[in-house]
């Protein structure tokens, strides 16, 4: 039982904590730098002026005045500022003062600053009471006013300590450090309170009841109990009280505190370093309410105020603390008919109940753009999707978007009538309906936008089911399948909010200003007038009897019939933060529900309208003329005489408060009467005036229409001099007709010169569209083939950028589920790669990825052996063994651009997968050969046929499907092989079919190094002395008699065995290569034999096998079909040296034959090259592919030839060709345009161009040389 009545207690806390915290934030205390420099002024008193404005006395004694926007330093006559001030009281227009512990009188009109002797013992204390001021110090009260001069001197019944003087409707207390003074009567002597207690403060509350602050504490009446305010044991001290309709506000050593008028905490508030509206200090000095009911707040660090009306707004902010939101802004929010709001934010949508209690937080939607409720199913826009939530049965479903509306980000969504959902893109506008779940498109076609980049801003379907559409340019309305746009919304900066009222009017909010139509057929769009100032609305929400208006400037409530009835600015309670998106709405209760950065705000709508206090009197305190100030004194209500023709203007002493709203006019003579002017500052322009009589009036505008006039001031605009109005007149006319003389004259002789101008651009004219012609010619065709080549490109690049992008958030996601991170983080890599390429192909070009001048050094094992890990997992799969022999240092590095080393390996990789079947072998070797790095990749697959190796290097070749099932674009050994070149090394292929193939790589390192275990190349000077011999076999060949007899006559190195050896040796090649038997694998065979048939295809050393077989079989023969020579063992010197020079001869013999036969090929086909060029180059189709298929090559391959044979590309050698051919046309006096017809191009000034740029001189400059030389 006592277990349950624990838990029931501890639910009760949290819950008053969360509703504490609630109303702690709805009191936020704006910090002074918004008003004019108060923000580090520390305050000691503050006084409220007769008329408005308040009178300030900061900590280092001076005076100051604020009259609601600036802050003035108080003056004497001479201009000096008044300082040494301890305390102040106002008592009708005079200020009293303690300055310099004497008693002064100070008059705010006039400056003057006048000392009252009343003792020789300091003063301390000023007080007002009545029509008097009473003055403190340690011997009595002193009461002095301006029109008796006698002082009334009241003693204290002995000397005391004094704390303060302070003033209640019926009693003077007097605080003392031992007890407070209380006087009901100067002639009664006064009676001792609290005796035991250290005073500090003493205020009255609304019931009458006085309170009492302390060193300990409060105290409530006379004889209460103290109250203290500390926790966990502290006892701060109280400094300072100030009563309000909300409560009694206490500031004391740690913050402040609200009281109930019982005696109950209600709310105590702290400062705080990440809370902007929070108090500056904990130490609050002094309190005080001004007339308006705003109450300011004075600590060490500076002053705050906290408006009044501050109590009718109720807020959950933003924040990760309890009983707060946790997100940094509101886009949206809807209300439920459960009296609950849900609020889209940037961490997911809220459930809140009406008493702003977080009930629901769905997180795992992220960013929210925009909510709709509808029949009780909640649609959730988010950038990149759609979620619909069921919210009886709390069930989330994710929409299916097509792709290609998927790809631009949505931006709006309205669920209409029959239930279908209306969808808002970059891409345009479309339409779903939940039920068949399909998708209508209407495109983007019916956008009008000039400069491009139209958005969409809103979705709105009114009580006759039209659907309005509004943009960045303008409002839309959909009819009968098509958008057409309404004409005077397209010059107002966009479409920010749509809104149907009660009344069955639509509101239009842009970002220039407020438009409202009476009707909805036609649409007929007036302006509403705002404030003065620009105002870029927010967002429009229904009313009781009009519609509210969020916008820069606050909240604007204006009626059905389009006037401003209230406003309030950010100088209330209201804030800049809590406006600035379209999160506004009117609930059930009648209320205003406002979000945006600072959190959610709810104020009901009949609070709004509820009168707030009294506004004091308004006073005229000046009034401009032109740049001269006249200022308006006790007599400012007499008539005043103001000048003729200039600007004028009157400045109210205070600006009124924010509560209220006040409009101003003129009135004239003969009832002449000007329009209403909303009041925004305290200077009120007029502008020039004619002369005559005139009358200024300021109302306040009430939401009753009863609008009480609350200024009214008569002024006389004097008379001109009709005399100096009569020259002024006859000049002004006299020049006026000189003018027109003169610009008669100038007429004439402009029309003159613009016939002859007219005459010289009309002849320019015919001949730049002449010009223009040819050259649109030419430019059409090659503006076709740029456009789509980007097209192209573009597509292709972010076709491949979208779903990697999507394939590495959700590899993000899956890295804390997955059992396998290693494996996620391979994939992760990968896809990281492949981005960057993509990246680079749609920054740039297509061969972006091939750019030398990002190359840095990079480690190479490292590299190596995550690429092998990154196909590991593939091969598994395929149940093939990919194996690493990595004999490269640690310190190994290479010279290329990121990623160009994943992309040779992986390409490689990826053939060798997919061309080797199940259970078999890859083989990655990586070594190091005369400053070379040397990758290897073998695999045991099916090999490649001779037609595959001549074009495996070919861009898009691929083999026929039935060798390769699996077979791509093509594209990946080519740019293996230009990222190779690119980098100055080589790649070769070995391959056997059903043997399978060796892709081998030679890169320069980046640092000089040698390896232990390599052949090295043969010195020149060597290999022409004697031929080069190399043995691989066992290192113990090397001691036999006939290795020492063929060390005589030939330069033998030896080898462990590794066959590749031959293919890492750049030229010379050695000339005879013994390999013994026994170090040969089975497969070696087969490779060897490729290696003899294609890869030297017959131009390379003489390979003799040393067999120990003593029967050499047909079988064995043709196995070791690729040795030239096959000796058995025991061997002899002698013999076997006269049977390698045998083959050496014939080699030789062989070269010279096969050098004369490819040069008398290569002269026959230049002769045939040169004649199809003679015969055709007339032709402008003409070209590579057209060359190719007429010597029956691929292109590639003849360009390749082409350039081996000329030296140069075929495209250069036919334009060289052309030219050649012109320049004889032209030396035998052919026309131009005709020379450039025979010679292949369609415009001449195209071919004079080019001609100019091939031999400096024009074509008709070349046909004149050519003839004054002949």
């Amino acid at each position: 039982m006592v277990r349950r009545f624990l838990l029931v207690l501890l639910l009760l806390g949290i819950g008053l904590t969360s509703s504490a915290a609630v109303f702690a934030s709805s009191y936020m205390f704006r910090p002074m730098p918004e008003f004019s420099g108060l923000g580090t002024l520390s305050v000691r008193k503050i006084v409220n002026d007769t008329n408005k404005g308040l009178w300030l006395v900061d900590s280092r004694g001076q005076l100051l005045f604020h009259d609601g926007v600036n802050l003035k330093p108080a003056v004497e006559r001479t201009g000096r500022p008044v300082t040494g001030v301890t305390d102040a009281a106002m008592v009708g227009n005079t200020l009293w003062l303690v300055k310099d512990n004497h008693a002064y009188s100070y008059s705010p009109h006039s400056a003057s600053l006048e000392r009252r002797n009343i003792s020789q013992i300091p003063v301390e204390s000023v007080i007002a009471r009545g029509d008097a001021a009473w003055f403190a110090n340690r011997r009595g009260l002193y009461r002095l006013t301006d029109t008796e001069p006698d002082v009334e001197f009241v003693p204290f019944p002995y000397p005391i300590k004094l704390a303060g003087l302070y003033v209640t409707d019926k009693h003077l207390y007097v605080a003392t450090q031992q007890g407070v003074y209380q006087y009901l009567s100067l002639d009664e002597p006064p009676t001792k309170l609290l005796a035991d207690h250290h005073i500090t403060a003493v205020a009255q509350d609304l019931h009458g009841e006085p309170w009492f602050g302390t060193h300990q504490g409060v105290i409530r009446g006379n004889s209460g109990a103290l109250t203290i305010l500390g926790e966990n044991g502290s006892q701060p001290a109280v400094l300072s009280l100030q009563p309000t309709p909300q409560g009694v506000w206490v500031g004391t050593t740690m913050g402040l505190y609200l009281m109930t008028d019982a005696g109950e905490i209600k709310a105590h508030f702290m400062p705080s370093d990440y809370d902007r509206y929070a108090l500056p200090d904990r130490r609050v000095q002094g309190l005080h309410q001004d007339p308006l009911g705003n109450l300011w707040v004075s600590t060490p660090k500076g002053v705050s105020l906290l408006p009044a009306g501050s109590h009718l707004f109720s807020r959950i902010r933003l924040g990760e603390r309890s009983g707060q939101i946790d997100a940094n802004f509101i886009s949206d929010v809807v209300y439920g008919g459960d009296d609950h709001y849900w609020l889209a934010t940037d961490n997911g949508v809220f459930k809140l109940s009406s008493g702003f209690d977080v009930v629901e937080h769905i997180e795992s939607v992220g960013r929210v753009e925009q909510l709709v409720l509808s029949d009780g199913q909640l649609w959730i826009l988010q950038a990149d999707g759609i979620t619909l939530y069921d919210i009886r049965l709390s069930r989330m479903e994710i929409i299916e978007i097509p792709e290609d509306i998927k790809e631009q980000p949505l931006e709006r969504i309205m669920v209409d009538h029959f239930g279908s959902l209306w969808v808002g893109s970059e891409g345009g506008l479309y339409r779903y309906w939940p039920e068949f779940r399909e998708w209508m498109s209407f495109g983007r076609h019916w956008f009008t936008e000039p400069a491009g980049g139209e958005q969409i801003t809103g979705i709105v379907e009114d009580s006759e089911h039209q659907v309005w559409v509004g943009t960045t340019y303008g409002l839309y309305q959909f009819d009968a399948g098509g958008l057409h746009l309404v004409p005077d919304t397209a010059k107002q900066g966009g479409i920010v909010d749509i809104l149907e009222d009660r009344m069955g009017q639509l509101w239009i909010a842009t970002n220039y200003t407020l438009q409202v139509s009476q009707t909805l057929k036609p649409l007929k769009l007036q302006e509403v007038k705002l404030t003065p100032e620009f105002a870029q609305p927010y967002c429009i929400a229904r009313g009781s009897t009009g519609i509210w208006l969020s916008s820069s400037n606050g909240l604007s409530y204006i009626s059905y019939y389009a006037d401003l009835k209230r406003h309030l600015g950010f100088n209330s309670g209201l804030l800049s933060e809590d406006l600035g998106s379209r999160a506004c709405l009117q609930d059930n209760g009648q209320a205003l529900v406002l979000g945006f950065r600072q959190g959610l705000l709810r104020i009901s709508e009949r609070a709004l309208f509820d009168e707030f206090s009294d506004e004091p009197e308004l006073v005229l305190s000046a009034v401009w003329i032109d740049n001269d100030i006249w200022p308006l004194g006790d007599s400012w209500s007499q008539l005043r005489r103001l000048p003729y023709g200039a600007s004028i203007a009157f400045k109210l002493k205070v600006l009124p408060s924010r509560s209220a709203l006040y409009q101003y006019r003129l009135v004239g003579e003969n009832n002449q009467i000007g329009e209403w002017n909303i009041v925004s500052q305290p200077l009120l322009p007029v502008g020039v005036l004619s002369a005559g009589r005139y009358t200024l009036e300021v109302r306040r505008v009430s939401p009753s229409g009863n609008h009480p006039l609350a200024l009214s001031y008569d002024f006389r605009v004097q008379s001109s001099w009709q005399v100096y109005q009569a020259l002024f007149g006859i000049l002004a006319v006299t020049v006026l007709v000189l003018i027109l003389l003169f610009f008669y004259w100038r007429s004439k002789l402009f029309k003159v010169q613009a016939q002859q101008l007219k005459q010289s651009v009309y002849q320019k004219t015919a001949k730049i569209e002449l010009q223009k012609k040819q050259l649109n010619a030419s430019n059409v065709h090659l503006q076709r083939i740029l456009d789509v080549r980007q097209h192209v490109m573009a597509q292709l690049s972010h076709e491949l950028r979208t779903p990697l992008q999507l394939t590495m958030g959700l590899l993000s996601d899956l890295r804390p589920l997955s059992q396998a991170p290693a494996k996620v983080d391979i994939a992760e890599r990968n896809v990281a790669h492949a981005l960057h390429v993509a990246e680079q192909i749609l920054s740039r070009d297509v061969f972006a990825l091939m750019e030398p001048e990002k190359a840095c050094e990079q480690l190479v094992s490292p590299i190596i052996q995550a690429c092998c890990m990154s196909w590991q997992v593939e091969a598994e799969r395929k149940q093939i063994a990919l194996c690493l022999e990595d004999q490269t240092g640690a310190d190994t590095s290479i010279c290329l651009a990121p990623y160009h080393l994943e992309i040779m390996l992986g390409n490689l990789l990826s053939n060798a997968l997919k061309y080797t079947d199940n259970k078999g072998g890859i083989t990655v070797s990586v070594k190091e050969r005369e400053q070379q790095l040397i990758i290897s990749v073998s695999d045991t697959g099916q090999g490649m046929t001779d037609q595959t190796k001549a074009h495996l290097f070919d861009s898009y070749y691929q083999e026929e499907p039935q060798f390769s099932p699996e077979a791509g674009f093509g594209l990946g050994l080519s740019t293996v092989k230009q990222l190779v070149e690119r980098y100055h090394g080589m790649i070769s292929v070995i391959s056997y079919q059903g043997v399978g193939s060796e892709f081998i790589i030679r890169l320069p390192l980046s640092v000089s190094r040698s390896g232990d275990d390599h052949v090295s190349p043969v010195p020149q000077d060597t290999m022409e002395q004697y031929p080069w011999l190399m043995v691989i076999g066992e290192h113990t060949l090397a001691e036999t008699e006939w290795a020492k007899l063929l060390s005589e006559h030939y330069h033998v190195t030896y080898t462990r065995g590794d066959y590749e050896d031959l293919i890492l040796l750049d030229d010379p090649l050695p000339d005879v290569v013994v390999i013994d038997h026994q170090v040969l694998l089975p497969s070696d065979e087969q490779l060897l034999k490729a290696l003899s048939e294609h890869f030297f295809c017959g131009n390379g050393p003489v390979f003799v096998l040393l067999s120990n077989s003593a029967r050499l079989d047909v079988q064995y023969l043709r196995n070791v079909s690729w040795a030239d020579l096959v000796l058995n063992e025991p061997l002899q010197g002698q013999p076997m040296q006269v049977e390698i020079e045998k083959l050496l001869d014939a080699r030789r013999a062989e070269a010279v034959k096969s050098t004369e036969a490819a040069e008398h090929r290569g002269k026959v086909w230049q002769e045939s090259v040169h004649s199809l060029v003679s015969e055709h180059f007339h032709s402008s189709d003409f070209g590579t592919s057209a060359a190719a298929k007429a010597l029956y090559m691929s292109e590639r391959t003849f360009q390749r030839h082409f350039k081996q044979a000329f030296g140069l590309s075929f495209k250069d050698y036919v334009t060289q060709f052309r030219f050649e051919q012109a320049a004889v046309m032209l030396k035998q006096g052919d026309k131009v345009s005709d020379v450039a017809l025979a010679c292949g191009f369609k415009d001449p000034a195209y071919f004079s161009v080019r001609f100019k740029a091939y031999s400096g001189q024009t074509p008709a400059e070349f046909a004149c040389g050519r003839v004054k030389q002949d």
